[in-house]
């Protein structure tokens, strides 16, 4: 049983502890998808109009756990940071947002079994004060308009992790992504691609401001499709096909994270519909590209024939990420 002090790596130690199921939060403000909250998990926060409306508390995030299966609870001038996961918890100063991993913030770590039930204690005082949210007061509460007010920038905020910088410290905040590659040109046009979301009533953006990918289907592609990218931002890597097609490896990644639209299936193809408007996500997409890029080639090449299977063979581009995982670690090996 050990109680520690954390700042520094305070969230190399949060995201850790996130990664255990079932969780409990107490946190004054969610507004940065670094946990993917779901079955089992319960998050009691502040998502009064107020926090709602000046974008402290994201109602959009609340929805989704909601969605997934976790219970949401508002608690308006809550204060606490609590976070409480399979035999551990955090005690620090830390929201679940975006301005706090800019500042200096700190927490204690704990698996003293007495300190433990007195926070599981404070844990269920705190439920029991708060509001259950529905799936129908979320979605009003995610239609009020949030108007931020704007900082300073501060020239000492640190760097948000890197994809790359996310895998070699098994961030659980990955989970918020989804990832696929693909070959550049196609076979539709832009204008086949409307006419046929607009007949199946896919909401697109308006005007020019989405894109698509092109694969070839497979059985239950579309149902697996939505699945892995619903309620996710996309990563899509170009990928390096030999004249046979087979893939080889991948070049960088696409500047932005995409946002899922949908999936339809159209003239023997599968089309999955992206936003051009970036995704909103707690890592850094654009630096290290490259060389994750290149460690994932190598950890290709040296992938035993079911894992290369897996990521080549897969008509439709998608790749889990465990899989991602896989490649990571075999290529961060070859170097």
């Amino acid at each position: 049983m050990t109680t520690t002090l954390h700042s520094d790596d305070l969230w190399l130690h949060l995201e850790r502890l996130g990664r255990r199921s079932p969780r409990v939060a107490a946190i004054a403000y969610v507004s940065a998808p670094i946990f993917r909250f779901g079955s089992g998990d319960v998050v009691i926060t502040d998502a009064s109009r107020a926090a709602i409306s000046s974008g402290q508390t994201s109602a959009q995030l609340l929805l989704d756990a909601v969605r997934r299966g976790a219970k949401a609870y508002s608690l308006p001038r809550l204060h606490a940071k609590i976070l409480l996961s399979d035999g551990a918890a955090m005690v620090g100063s830390a929201n679940l947002s975006d301005s706090s991993r800019a500042l200096s913030e700190a927490g204690i770590l704990t698996t003293d079994s007495r300190l433990l039930r007195s926070i599981r204690s404070h844990l269920k005082t705190l439920q029991r004060r708060a509001r259950l949210l529905s799936v129908p007061e979320l979605r009003r509460l995610a239609a009020i308009p949030v108007i931020r007010t704007p900082r300073r920038p501060n020239p000492t905020t640190p760097q948000r992790p890197s994809l790359f910088e996310a895998l070699r410290e098994q961030l659980p905040s990955l989970d918020t992504l989804a990832f696929m590659w693909y070959e550049v040109g196609g076979e539709l046009t832009r204008e086949q691609v409307k006419e046929a979301a607009l007949g199946r009533k896919v909401p697109l953006p308006f005007g020019r401001r989405w894109s698509w990918y092109e694969s070839r289907p497979s059985r239950g592609c579309l149902s697996r499709t939505r699945n892995l990218c619903d309620g996710r931002a996309l990563i899509a890597f170009q990928g390096r096909c030999d004249r046979k097609g087979v893939l080889r490896g991948f070049k960088a990644h696409d500047n932005p994270a995409a946002p899922f639209i949908d999936a339809l299936l159209m003239k023997k193809l599968l089309v999955t519909i992206v936003s051009d408007a970036p995704a909103k996500t707690s890592f850094d997409i654009r630096r290290d590209r490259r060389s994750l890029a290149t460690t994932l080639s190598r950890g290709l090449e040296r992938a035993p024939r079911r894992l290369r299977a897996l990521v080549t063979d897969d008509k439709l581009g998608l790749v889990s990420l465990k899989h991602i995982r896989e490649l990571y670690a075999l290529g961060r090996g070859a170097f």
